[in-house]
């Protein structure tokens, strides 16, 4: 079952002022693809106009112009009232070496487009147990994996909000199965790579680990995450 939190929303929306639409940001992931449907699924026809999804292509490998056609045919097929956009960007590929690099890249990039709007991700449990793991690695395991929203500041006062971090992929996965939505998935070649990265190492070696001996990270991380979500909303 897919946990969309209208709490999380309402707080990022209280945070804007005049927004005047949703930015669904897809990877053309599973995660992304199984969450845009989920949420513009229940859209009314005459609120279409306050959602745009927007698909970024940076333009690095092959499988970048893959990823983005696959979006198209999703939109075009699947949510075909719905206003959808490409960013495409050739990017330096020299420059840019880790997830955290192309993110802020991505981002800049996209707040210099849009201005006052709640920009909505498809971040999930399995990524905030990632982040734990990465975070207690470099020696900070009290920081919160994922923050339920960010305020974007550099003038352009856009709010970045993760309202599914308490959805399992495993989830998303089910949910794309059931509504036939599989064939427009591409998952990123990069992730199955674990040399030269330590979240790609976390998610292909360790976190199998820790499942197999029943460790229970999804149910620890999740309990942390509900007590700041509290903490947060009385902010």
């Amino acid at each position: 079952m897919i946990k969309y939190n209208k709490q999380i929303v309402n707080r990022s929306l209280s945070l804007v002022d005049n927004n005047e639409r949703y930015v669904l940001m897809c990877s053309s992931g599973v995660d992304s693809i199984a969450g845009v449907h989920y949420i513009l699924s229940k859209v009314k026809k005459a609120d279409a106009t306050k959602f745009i999804v927007v698909h970024y292509n940076h333009k690095i490998r092959p499988q970048n112009d893959q990823m983005q056609d696959s979006f198209m045919n999703f939109m075009t097929k699947e949510l075909p009232t719905f206003h959808k956009f490409c960013v495409t960007k050739e990017e330096d590929g020299f420059s840019l070496h880790t997830e955290a690099q192309f993110r802020e890249t991505r981002y800049k990039h996209l707040m210099s487009l849009f201005h006052k709007q709640v920009f909505i991700t498809f971040h999930h449990l399995n990524d905030c147990v990632e982040s734990y793991l990465l975070n207690c690695i470099r020696g900070h395991d009290g920081y919160q994996p994922i923050p339920f929203w960010t305020v974007y500041e550099r003038g352009t006062k856009n709010i970045i909000c993760h309202p599914f971090l308490f959805t399992k992929k495993k989830d998303f996965v089910d949910y794309s199965q059931k509504h036939d939505l599989m064939k427009y998935v591409v998952e990123d070649e990069t992730n199955s790579i674990s040399k030269g990265s330590r979240r790609n190492m976390i998610r292909n070696e360790i976190v199998p680990i820790l499942e197999r001996d029943k460790i229970g990270l999804e149910t620890i991380i999740s309990k942390k995450m509900k007590n700041r979500l509290i903490v947060d909303l009385l902010k």
